[in-house]
């Protein structure tokens, strides 16, 4: 009896071993051993997914898409709310010209909150694609869905309140309140979260920078995410918007007159990306004696709201603007034209292209460490 019982305890054993090797050898190890057309990311969720997303983003801008879905699937087993990823998979799948893939991560993509239809429509990724019976139905999909959210939900509006804004607080591991340091204020893009920006300290925390993100006033009315912005959603010549241009400056500014007394701050900058590099010009432009200088990655210059006497007064204001040549997003022409502007205004400016799409370039942050080295 005691012989039957080892024998099957051996059996149960040797079958959990099989077992265990069977998944380490069909799991894949690697984003580069995943069969694009073969892995769900959504039974997956033992990858460490922490660098994938630049991976994935650095392939895709190459026109390396096979690689940057395998690194996109990789990242979205683990982080599967980011409705951003899914459609840059779905885009992926277009470009290779696989329509069944395409429809359905794009629908994915439309139930985590990715849900700009015009966008979608134009989107160039999806032409290989886009007459496929398969595509055409997930796009009627998307509008379907889209026409039934619009009749259950309210229009919105906006009602002045007071408040307090948040921010995230980098300080170098060496700090020492003898030293003194330059102070940094990210400004986070159009559907853009604080602490995701906040991850750019990575570039800085070995550095003499404090860096400083707060948090955009305004969350998006239909994300499921978290996604805010520096406006209110209403038309950018209404009250509405003029007012809370002036709260958001008031804000920026006066977190950073703050910082400034409370640490020892030898100059101040300001890192904005896309719809945070529109409002960084406007605020640095505005508030010279605040701000030494602007690093604009990826936004334009609304040069109207500005005057001759405010651009005279920031000429010692210096500036970097960085912009991918393949944006689409915001119009590369954009800095182009900030730049010359800048040029005939006599503010110090540099111009940093790139090929790459819509992000900060590490060029532009590299040219700005050498400034203020």
């Amino acid at each position: 009896m005691q012989r039957k019982k080892a024998l099957w305890l051996m059996l149960f054993m040797l079958l959990i071993m099989v077992t265990s090797y069977a998944q380490q050898t069909l799991r894949p190890q690697t984003p580069d051993q995943i069969d694009i057309y073969n892995f769900d990311p959504l039974e997956d969720d033992d990858e460490d997914v922490t660098p994938y997303l630049e991976k994935a983003t650095d392939y895709y801008q190459q026109g390396k898409f096979q690689q940057a879905a395998q690194y996109y699937l990789a990242y979205l087993a683990e982080e599967d709310d980011d409705a951003d990823s899914w459609y840059n998979l779905a885009c992926c799948y277009g470009l290779l010209g696989s329509p069944v893939e395409a429809a359905k991560y794009l629908k994915i993509s439309y139930k985590k909150g990715y849900k700009d239809l015009d966008h979608i429509s134009k989107d160039k990724d999806f032409d290989q694609v886009r007459t496929a019976k398969t595509f055409t139905m997930a796009l009627d999909s998307l509008k379907v869905w889209s026409e039934n959210e619009a009749g259950n939900k309210g229009k919105i509006g906006y009602f002045p309140i007071r408040q307090y804004g948040s921010y995230y607080l980098y300080l170098p591991q060496d700090y020492d309140a003898k030293k003194s340091y330059t102070l940094l204020i990210g400004m986070h893009g159009l559907g853009g979260v604080a602490q995701n920006f906040g991850g750019l300290w990575q570039y800085f925390k070995d550095k003499n920078i404090i860096y400083v993100v707060p948090e955009a006033p305004y969350a998006f009315p239909e994300s499921k995410n978290s996604a805010f912005s520096w406006g209110p959603f209403v038309p950018m010549e209404s009250k509405a918007m003029e007012t809370s241009y002036g709260w958001v400056q008031s804000y920026v500014t006066g977190l950073a007159k703050k910082l400034q007394k409370k640490y020892n701050v030898k100059e101040t900058w300001l890192l904005g990306f896309s719809q945070g590099a529109y409002f960084g010009y406007l605020l640095t432009l505005k508030n010279p004696d605040v701000f030494d200088g602007l690093v604009a990655c990826g936004g334009g210059l609304k040069s109207e709201n500005i005057n001759n006497r405010e651009f005279k007064k920031a000429k010692n204001l210096e500036v970097i603007i960085s912009h991918g040549k393949q944006d689409r997003v915001v119009q590369y022409s954009e800095s182009e034209t900030a730049y010359n502007t800048l040029l005939q205004k006599k503010i110090p400016v540099t111009f940093i292209p790139f090929e790459g799409e819509h992000r900060v370039s590490k060029t532009a942050l590299d040219a700005f460490l050498e400034r203020i080295k």
